[in-house]
């Protein structure tokens, strides 16, 4: 996981009264029923948020084999029991199958010291994990992408944990059939990590991330059809970047953010206020308008409602640690302030997930410290 480093607040009032007239409510419901950690992964299955693995301290390790389902009607926790099959680990994904959470990669070890070689599933229904059976996976790897295609969950990219090398393959795993297949190299995305990926319905697009001795501002989208890549276009795209955020509209990729723009003080890649929304029917980019967008950050999080995308949070934001989030409409090309009233302590690399009415946040850490504490959010 890289760490981004909180900078010096050079204007306390820019960063205390940003956005305390801003719009929506926050509530605080239930804390976590578990130890307080940061990496570990967030997952909507429709009527619970899923929150499994990540960084303690878990008891004597340093990574989690635990977990939680929250139930945000009932504002009620379903502990997800460790399991002396599945290691505890962190950089690793998940997606939602529509019956199972699918886990993959990760760095497993009670010190996180060890590359996670298996993946495993997980059935809410009957609270149970079993192994990701299959034959020819993917390398062991971190810090990528896993998106669900409604029949493949579709693995790319990544750092090899033993070597840290960065990866530019991947693979598509079927549950029904448990069975991996690989994907084409031709035309794909050189290799990265901590870019962002998104499914289109048709297509997984990958954009930006980090190169190892470079960030990226290019991508490609891979159609598991056809196994085939095409690259995306460079005209208008956002800069180079990483740990930005990501959101699909049902029409649009919007990116927003990430570490990557110009030079933060006390040295070092700054935070990114900008970003652009891609658009795979016209293949082309249009930038985000910047008036009244939250300052510029990295490790925050973004949610789609159905009509603006909301982002909020940051372990990394221009002129200091800055909580304040906004709500950007992309018919409108418009921000509005978040309100900061009763919202909840500054984080980053927290999760996130939008269920229909309101935007659930958990954990993260502040000042390198987790926190143990959940948040909701009404637009």
């Amino acid at each position: 996981m890289k760490r981004l480093v909180f900078t010096t607040c050079l204007a306390a009032m820019a960063c205390s009264s940003q956005n305390e007239a801003g719009s929506g409510s926050w509530s605080k419901p239930s804390a976590l029923p578990f130890e307080a950690r940061t990496g570990a992964v967030t997952v909507w299955t429709g009527s619970e948020m899923f929150v499994w693995g990540g960084l303690g301290p878990c008891g004597l390790s340093v990574t989690c084999g635990d977990g939680g389902r929250y139930e945000p009607v009932a504002d009620s926790w379903t502990l997800v029991p460790p399991d002396p099959g599945v290691p505890g680990r962190f950089g690793h994904s998940a997606v939602w199958s529509g019956t199972d959470i699918l886990i993959w990669g990760g760095k497993c070890g009670d010190k996180g010291d060890q590359p996670c070689t298996a993946g495993a599933r997980y059935s809410p229904s009957s609270n149970q994990w079993s192994p990701l059976l299959g034959s020819t996976p993917p390398g062991p790897r971190s810090d990528h992408t896993a998106t669900w295609t409604g029949a493949e969950m579709v693995v790319w990219g990544g750092r090899d944990p033993a070597t840290d090398a960065m990866l530019a393959d991947g693979a598509l795993y079927d549950p029904t059939t448990a069975l991996w297949r690989p994907m084409s190299s031709a035309a794909a995305p050189s290799a990265r990590r901590y870019q962002s990926a998104i499914w289109t319905g048709s297509e997984v697009i990958v954009w930006g991330g980090d190169g190892g001795d470079r960030f990226l501002s290019d991508g490609a989208r891979y159609d598991p059809v056809a196994d085939r890549w095409t690259p995306l276009p460079t005209a208008g795209a956002p800069s180079a970047r990483y740990a930005h955020s990501v959101v699909w509209t049902g029409t649009e990729m919007i990116i927003w953010g990430g570490q990557g723009c110009g030079d933060a003080p006390g040295g070092g890649p700054g935070p990114c206020g900008d970003g652009a929304r891609y658009a795979p029917a016209t293949d082309s980019w249009t930038a985000l308008s910047q008036r009244d967008a939250p300052l510029p950050r990295a490790g925050h999080s973004a949610v789609w409602t159905g009509s603006q995308m909301i982002v909020w949070g940051s372990s990394f934001c221009e002129g200091g640690p800055c909580a304040a989030g906004g709500l950007y409409d992309p018919a409108a090309d418009r921000w509005r302030p978040m309100t900061t009233q009763g919202q909840p302590a500054l984080r980053g690399d927290h999760g996130a997930v939008w269920t229909g009415t309101v935007m659930v946040i958990w954990g993260g850490f502040s000042a390198e410290f987790p926190l143990p504490d959940l948040a909701r959010y009404t637009p």
